[in-house]
């Protein structure tokens, strides 16, 4: 893995954002090009790139032909930017061996719970200087550094570099916000975009992180629990009991569900704290399970500790819903 001493820690070289338009393109064709690659926006060094002198830029923005987002970035021909673009300006503006990181990342990456962005701050743009160096602040941006970094913790969304989920994660832990550091782990396993072996190899990677005692006691507080090793252990408990088999990760009543019996309208939902441990998604699967029992379903939970432990205790249960609706069905 390529990576620079910094101040003796090793951090990683963070490939810099911002595309180059093809050798063929210059003015303003070139920035066209780059600004429908970058969800309309280009960086001062871009314009340059392209040929467009400080007065040429000038004009633009006079002419509302550029808009300035941050300082040294531009929305091209209007400011009707998506949060991709927005983000991807703060980085773009801050320089290279930046990426997006914690609220900002974590929208990106799509494990931000509902209705947590009034109380996360999402204004501004988070960014985190990978390199160790002190970056100049800017309005709208804040940025923090680091001077060790893994590329393994380098994700990207489009164009726009992020902090993986779990570094994300636990970036946020070190800002003393338990609160949003469980609820944005819950999500980040439960979406799939972290697995507990990440996270914990952040953890192992990142000693003396101020949010590593945090994370280290959320992702200890719940059991080990991945919903493919679940599913495995499902499958393999009714087959020696003799039940039917269940269709997984299938879709009825516009929901997907762990365990489907499609013909005894019979499902099963696993539970466990790596998946449902904050109020949010307990909420949505309280409301999930009745509209599924609305719909003519049946629900078994089956808990983790259970499936491990006690499996024939798991199988008796699912015998027995099961027998009722085919009686039912009868």
């Amino acid at each position: 893995m390529p990576a620079a001493e910094v101040g003796g820690a090793r951090s990683a070289v963070v490939p810099a954002a911002g595309l180059r338009a093809p050798t063929h393109l210059t003015g303003d064709a070139a920035v066209a090009w780059i600004a429908g690659r970058q969800h309309g926006v280009v960086a001062g060094w871009q314009l340059a790139d392209c040929g467009l002198t400080p007065a040429a830029v000038a004009h633009r923005l006079r002419r509302g032909r550029l808009h300035r987002l941050f300082r040294g970035c531009f929305a091209v021909g209007h400011e009707a930017v998506p949060e991709e673009g927005v983000v991807l300006a703060a980085v773009l503006s801050v320089g290279p061996g930046t990426v997006a990181c914690r609220h900002s990342a974590a929208r990106l990456l799509d494990v931000l719970p509902a209705g947590t962005a009034a109380s996360c701050g999402l204004d501004p743009v988070h960014v985190l200087a990978v390199d160790g160096r002190h970056r100049r602040g800017r309005p709208g941006v804040a940025s923090h550094e680091t001077r060790c970094f893994d590329l393994r913790d380098l994700r990207w969304v489009g164009p726009v570099p992020v902090t993986s989920a779990a570094r994300t994660v636990l970036d946020v832990a070190g800002t003393d916000d338990r609160r949003t550091a469980e609820r944005l782990l819950a999500g980040a396993l439960r979406s799939r975009a972290a697995t507990e072996h990440e996270v914990r190899s952040v953890l192992a990677r990142s000693r003396g992180h101020r949010g590593a005692g945090v994370v280290a006691s959320l992702i200890d507080a719940g059991p080990a629990f991945d919903r493919s090793i679940a599913e495995r252990l499902l499958l393999e408990l009714v087959r020696r009991a003799g039940l039917p088999e269940p269709r997984t990760n299938a879709r009825v009543a516009g929901y997907e569900v762990d365990a489907l019996w499609p013909s005894h309208t019979v499902v099963a939902e696993f539970d466990s704290f790596t998946f449902h441990g904050d109020v949010l998604a307990f909420r949505a699967d309280r409301r999930k399970s009745a509209r599924l029992q609305a719909a003519g379903f049946d629900v078994v939970p089956v808990v983790w500790p259970d499936l491990c432990e006690t499996p024939e205790m798991v199988a008796a249960n699912l015998a027995a819903v099961l027998a009722v609706a085919a009686r039912r069905r009868a």
